[in-house]
């Protein structure tokens, strides 16, 4: 589909209010919006009923469809990224957790090399191992490190895009500044980090939070945390599982309250077992079991989500606009990994995805 005319298509850009045009869309460029376009040398799409909006980012998933970035080979790894776009997701950060060194440098080369033939790569999220062991959730204890930098020099660290760890433990912020120096962005996570250190880390140069509220020290009302830092912060990014499993309903509705809307990042953190016909899997070492609503081990310890974006809008839609969603999990996600970000306007380059007025994703299109 190298030239395709628009006709009468609802644009939804990220914040923005929605309007009706025709879009031609050459290779992957936005070469026209206005009414009434005539192109005779391309295919049409009739857009009435129809929205277009940018691709999805998911800068915070462990796999799907059976494909477990830990563990999968080159077929599996194919098969997840052809079948992500079904849901929008036209780019992805495989998501690595804690694992044994061998185990991670292995995955880390295969996902780094591979030529994606669906959604893109952008890097890896690197999950662990440099977590607070106290805060561990599913992750395997026995393969957890202390943030050092002997210890991420036994990483092969070039296409680390994000890199989540307990800066507790990270003496004189040493490993923070290496981060920094190595372009990897730093992202607080799994940790018992206290509202003080909190505030001195995002001093220095921390401003994202992983998954906040899951697998970290929580709100006391006499002991704030880093949960609190970070919501009275508008420089900080945050994550959030969005699935309603991880997180209670009311409480997203406290943090869109608090938060700038150009800080809320959704992310699915989904499971391997998601959009799979399996019901129970390996997960961290741990076998995870799938009830059809959510992923737990036996002890019941929530081990990630089952869902993609475009069901989790679905569970959402009652009290966050779609206009927002697509800029939590698109815009919002770009600028996080420091990816330029382009929205739907003549001239830009960028991944398109067309949804039915049910929210339901049609077709996705990569630039």
């Amino acid at each position: 589909m190298s030239k395709i005319l628009f006709k009468n298509i609802t644009i939804q850009n990220p914040f923005e209010n929605a309007f009706v045009s025709d879009v031609l869309y050459e290779n992957g460029e936005i070469k026209e919006i206005s009414k009434d376009i005539i192109n005779n040398d391309c295919e049409i799409f009739e857009g009435k009923d129809k929205i277009l909006t940018v691709g999805l980012v998911d800068r915070h998933t462990h796999g799907g469809y059976g494909c477990n970035f830990n563990t999968c080979n080159e077929e599996e790894l194919q098969n997840y990224l052809i079948n992500a776009q079904n849901h929008g997701i036209t780019s992805v950060l495989p998501t690595i957790m804690t694992d044994s060194i061998e185990q991670i440098n292995k995955q880390i080369n295969l996902i780094k090399n591979i030529k994606s033939k669906g959604a893109k790569i952008s890097g890896i999220h690197l999950e662990g191992p440099f977590i607070n062991p106290a805060r561990k959730g599913i992750h395997p204890e026995n393969c957890i490190l202390k943030p050092t930098i002997e210890n991420l020099n036994k990483f092969d660290t070039e296409f680390i895009k994000v890199l989540t760890y307990a800066p507790e433990l990270d003496e004189n912020n040493e490993f923070l500044k290496e981060l920094l120096k190595r372009n990897i962005i730093p992202s607080i996570g799994h940790s018992d980090c206290t509202y003080d250190l909190a505030k001195e880390t995002f001093k220095s140069g921390a401003k994202q939070i992983t998954h906040i509220f899951n697998a970290i020290k929580p709100i006391h009302h006499r002991e704030p945390s880093v949960i609190t830092a970070a919501l009275n912060d508008d420089n900080i990014a945050i994550e959030i599982i969005s699935d309603l499993e991880h997180i209670h309903k009311a409480v997203i509705e406290t943090v869109l309250k608090l938060k700038p809307k150009n800080k809320i990042l959704l992310i699915s953190d989904a499971l391997s077992i998601s959009y799979s016909s399996q019901r129970e899997t390996v997960f961290g070492g741990e076998k995870i079991f799938y009830d059809g609503f959510k992923a737990t081990s036996q002890d019941g310890v929530l081990a990630g989500s089952v869902l993609y974006f475009d069901d989790i809008y679905k569970k959402i839609s009652d009290f966050i606009e779609f206009k927002d969603f697509i800029g939590f999990a698109s815009k919002n996600i770009s600028e996080s990994i420091n990816i330029p970000f382009q929205k739907i306007e003549k001239g830009s380059k960028t991944d398109l995805v067309i949804w039915n007025k049910n929210f339901d994703v049609e077709q996705t299109i990569n630039s």
